[in-house]
Parts: C-alpha cells; structure tokens; sequence
C-alpha cells in the first residue's frame, strides 16, 4: 500500500528476469487468446517495451500488476508507462513497491487482497506522496485483484500556489495528507483512546514522572498497532474512500474509483 521513491533502474534490471525469458509476458491477454501484431510489445535495445498504440501498453500493465496481486505469495508490482511504451517495472513487496522519480507519463500498480477477494485499500498516503513527488507523472492508477481500479490525476496549480515555492506546496499537502488519512483510518473511539493515553504521557512528562511517561506511550504505541490492524477491514477502507472523496481536491488531486468493496 505504499510507492517508494528510488533511483532508476533499466528495465530488465527492475523486472528481476533476463529478457529472452519474459517474451511472452510482453503479450497482452487478447494476444494470447489471438496474436496480432498490434498486440505485441517489441523489446528495444534500451530495455523498454513499445507497443503500437498507448492502450495495449496500458492493458499490458493493467495485467501486469492484477497478475502479481493474485500471486498465492502476492506483491505489489509497479508499471511506468510512456504513451505506448513500458518504461519501467519493479516488483515490490506485498505492502510497497519502488518507482523512479525520473519517471514520466502513467504510474500503475495493484494492491493485494487485504481482508477478501477485491477487498483493497484505494490510495494509501504513501502511494499519494510518492504520485506527488515524481513530477513527470499526472496520473496514478491502483488495480485491486479483480481488476478494478482508482485513479488520481494531478490538477493544474491554483494561482497562490504558483506564488510559493513548489517544495513548500508539496511538502505542505504531503503533511495534511498524512495527518488526516491517520486519522481517517482509525475508527472514532479508538483515536479517542489515543487522544487521552497521548495527554497522559504529556502530562506525565510535565509532573517529571518518566515511569509514567513511559508506560502511557507504550499504550498508546501497542493501541496504535491493534487499531491499525483492525483498520484492514472493508469498514477501514471505506473509511479511506470517505477521506478521499472529501479530501482529494483540496490535496490538489481529482479521485476516482469503481472498487466494488467501496462503491
């Protein structure tokens, strides 16, 4: 559920596997059923995939990470794609996956079943920071196992926004996002009983009783990591889907979804 940001790799250095070996991944599904020219990708000497038209390179990518989110051991894959090429590909973890920040064009990766079949998060804050950080890329989008998806695109710079500095405007939405998605994630009562163990440790820390302190951030930590857990749930993730529908434009991105576990 989180997109890192790393150094570029070449295409078959982020894959994981020789290129003479992953031919007939570069096949789209209707390829396989009937092979037609315009459904093949063709390697180039640069490590990239060109493909005909942009949306069988999107197709190949949509299958791409549905493929690895289905895996019984599933991962988060990460797929650039550049008009009609596939510029990139990095095989994560099942939580995270890595892109370039030298990328351009489409950012698509999948998200593993968290507590059903399609039973995904949408965007986490990581995968948000990461779509904000790379700028050569507007639009995100996130497929769930059954090949559904949520997109974010970029919106154009509101007038005061061109004014400052563009590092403080991004690390300004990056802020309010990872405050207000913790916040979104967790249900009421629980972050009420966060609320109260973090005024305890304040407390404690003020009437210089560091045993105190200590036991009531303990709390609150192991409270944070049951609470968190109890958050991969479909009332969890609608929870998010709430934040962003009400959010989204206001961090400078338009949301969208037709995850059937949130709409």
């Amino acid at each position: 559920m989180g997109l890192n940001i790393g150094s570029f790799k070449s295409l078959s250095q982020a894959s994981g596997a020789p290129g003479a070996l992953r031919t007939q991944q570069y096949l789209s599904k209707n390829a396989l059923k009937s092979i037609k020219s315009e459904n093949i990708g063709y390697i180039c000497p640069d490590g990239t995939i060109n493909f005909q038209s942009a949306k069988t390179a999107e197709e190949y990518a949509k299958n791409a990470v549905v493929k690895a989110a289905r895996q019984a051991n599933p991962y988060e894959k990460a797929v650039i794609v550049d008009k009609n090429r596939i510029t990139y590909e990095h095989n994560g973890t099942q939580m995270n996956c890595t892109v370039p920040i030298t990328a351009k064009g489409l950012m698509v990766h999948g998200h593993p079943d968290l507590y059903a079949k399609g039973g995904a998060f949408p965007f986490s804050a990581l995968d948000y920071q990461g779509f904000l950080l790379v700028p050569g890329v507007k639009k995100s989008i996130v497929y769930n196992t059954l090949g559904e998806k949520t997109e974010m695109v970029k919106l154009p710079a509101k007038w005061w926004e061109r004014l400052l500095p563009s590092q403080s405007i991004l690390s300004a939405k990056i802020g309010v996002c990872s405050g207000s998605y913790n916040k979104a994630l967790l249900d009421k009562n629980g972050a009420k009983q966060l609320n109260k163990l973090a005024l305890k440790a304040l407390w404690a820390k003020i009437t210089k009783t560091p045993e105190a302190a200590k036991k009531y951030i303990e709390q609150n930590l192991n409270l944070y990591n049951k609470l968190l857990q109890e958050s991969f749930s479909e009332a969890g993730a609608k929870r998010l889907h709430e934040f962003w529908v009400k959010s989204a434009r206001r961090l400078g991105v338009d949301y969208s979804t037709n995850f059937s576990n949130l709409v």
